[in-house]
């Protein structure tokens, strides 16, 4: 039986309401206990419950409500097991057509003979000199061309919605029988696209290894918007995210410069990667390249580019080859040789340049190169400083947008 609570003025609760507001703990009730404990009808007197019955209202520190209970579990990777030989098929290796980083590797292997053993390839090389072990299964792949598997790094898988997800995903499946072995989705909804990727890992589902950025940090006016006003809000949204089981983030029509610089700041300090939407404006996929962006998730929007902007993008993409290479160099050869078939990619890419566009040099005064700024130096700033342009008359001129002529009428 409860104790009898003790009717009061509204000039008495009033003022209890004002300390409780200020205090943060609210008393008023909307339904008042008899002696009996028995729920009485609404009246006009407002009443208090006494110390204890607060008391034992409020969860205590070590209650479930205050510390949370933990429903996560553990399950095993999905690993094959076993030997395979894959005999007779022509190999392209991933130097493509031409002699490869490896001495003596070449690019493309007649006759060849893979090993596989696991979920490792363990030799591969032609017919006559690759052992196969007595206990490997055989499988005769005449006639047919084996190739690496593909990663598409902006790979839109879709998902299933409302949290319910199917034990099959038709996209999955199709994007592995067309030969993509590893995907990345730069935008997805967060619980969904890591559910499926720890099936995937799991086996309990099929498709690629599955990779995404989540549900991306939006910069406009939605119901999701991502508000980043301050460091501690990039810090915060990262956290979530990578918590969720992302090691990359979608920086996404993030109006403000400085904001998009927070969210830089705050993936290096939790070693995460960047990628912006891009696309929309040239000056701002500037500032995207020159912040320290991870990439450029779409085309730039020009019709010609000219070599001081490819320069530029030659520099920037140096500078993170560089950092990289300093830190697998010593712990993964295989990474530091990679890193150095992409700089010389890059390098051949500028420097053929001339051969392919229209080129203006620095002399007749095309200037593209933003000024270079400190991490979040330039607060507000949305846009890097308007590059000037004077087209020689032999070439065309440099546009951010570009409209289809209209027809004759």
């Amino acid at each position: 039986m409860l104790n009898p609570i003790q009717t009061i003025s509204d000039e008495k609760m009033s003022a209890m309401d004002s300390t409780a507001s200020a205090t943060g703990v609210f008393t008023s009730l909307t339904l008042r206990l008899g002696a009996d404990g028995a729920a009485a009808a609404f009246g006009e007197d407002r009443v208090a419950p006494d110390a204890a019955m607060l008391s034992d209202a409020l969860p205590a520190a070590d209650d479930p409500e205050v510390k949370g209970v933990p429903i996560g579990f553990t399950a095993t990777s999905d690993k094959p097991s076993g030997v395979i030989a894959l005999v007779g098929a022509r190999v392209l290796t991933m130097a493509g057509m031409k002699p490869g980083a490896i001495t003596g590797t070449p690019g493309v292997i007649e006759n060849a003979t893979i090993v596989i053993d696991g979920n490792r390839i363990s030799a591969i090389g032609p017919a006559g000199s690759v052992q196969v072990p007595a206990a490997a299964k055989r499988v005769d792949v005449k006639g047919k061309t084996i190739m690496p598997g593909i990663i598409d790094v902006h790979a839109h898988v879709g998902g299933e919605g409302d949290g319910l997800l199917a034990e099959s995903s038709w996209p999955l499946e199709a994007n592995l029988a067309f030969g993509v072995t590893t995907s990345h989705d730069p935008s997805n909804d967060t619980v969904t696209v890591f559910t499926n990727a720890e099936l995937i890992r799991s086996g309990a589902k099929l498709g690629p290894r599955l990779f995404s950025t989540g549900t991306i940090l939006y910069g406009a006016e939605t119901p999701f918007k991502a508000v980043i006003d301050s460091y501690e809000d990039a810090l915060s949204h990262l956290r979530r995210q990578k918590a969720a089981g992302a090691f990359s983030v979608k920086s996404y029509n993030q109006q403000r410069r400085d904001s998009r610089q927070m969210i830089i700041k705050a993936a290096r300090e939790l070693e995460m990667m960047v990628v912006p939407e891009g696309g929309s404006l040239l000056y701002m996929n500037q500032t995207h390249i020159i912040d320290g962006h991870t990439g450029v998730e779409h085309s730039l929007p020009v019709p010609h580019l000219y070599k001081d902007m490819a320069e530029m993008i030659r520099r920037e993409a140096n500078e993170v080859i560089a950092r990289v290479r300093e830190r697998v160099e010593g712990e993964l050869a295989a990474g530091v040789a990679a890193l150095t078939v992409v700089q010389g990619e890059v390098d051949r890419l500028v420097d053929d340049l001339p051969d392919r566009v229209p080129v203006l040099e620095r002399g007749d005064g095309l200037v593209v190169e933003a000024v270079r700024r400190p991490l979040l130096d330039g607060r507000h700033e949305a846009l890097a400083r308007p590059m000037r342009r004077r087209a020689r008359p032999s070439a065309p001129a440099c546009r951010a947008t570009h409209r289809p002529a209209r027809a004759p009428r």
